[in-house]
């Protein structure tokens, strides 16, 4: 898989059936090594390692309904009160970010109302934040510890 912009991690993985599988620490599972779970992958573990969020306040895919559709976010982070805190969309490292990308986690956004959002495709990322009183949001230059937003 490619080099990402992110620290380097190790990651268990295996081969079964002709099939490369990495070990979600999440899910506590081997999932298919895609493109787009190689960019979870690592996306997990930066906020685990880097910025100290804690594994039990994370749900992948989380299921939501947008639209009387079935959506999942790629990833949820909760705040300590339960509430979402975080929302992020993985793309594949092959896959630029487009504004259907940000169109796709502002649906979520609506629905979950988290003040946080980080988009990437492993290459490039964008964070923000959502106040949604003011209906505004501001580009943030990096995803901030939990310590400073998760209550």
């Amino acid at each position: 898989m490619r080099t990402l912009r992110f620290p380097t991690y190790e990651f268990k993985i295996i081969n079964k059936n002709n099939k490369a599988y990495i070990f979600d620490i999440i899910r506590k599972r081997y999932v298919v090594l895609l493109p787009e779970e190689w960019v979870r992958q690592h996306l997990l573990h930066y906020l685990i390692d880097e910025k100290q969020f804690p594994k039990g306040l994370m749900k992948v895919e989380q299921y939501i309904k947008v639209n009387e559709q079935r959506r999942f976010t790629d990833l949820t982070v909760f705040d300590r009160n339960g509430k979402p805190l975080l929302i992020t969309e993985c793309k594949s490292f092959k896959v630029p970010l487009t504004s259907y990308t940000f169109e796709q986690i502002s649906a979520y956004g609506r629905v979950l109302k988290a003040p946080y959002f980080l988009v990437t495709n492993g290459l490039s990322h964008f964070v923000y934040h959502i106040n949604w009183q003011k209906h505004d949001f501001i580009f943030l230059k990096d995803v901030p510890a939990f310590g400073a937003i998760g209550y």
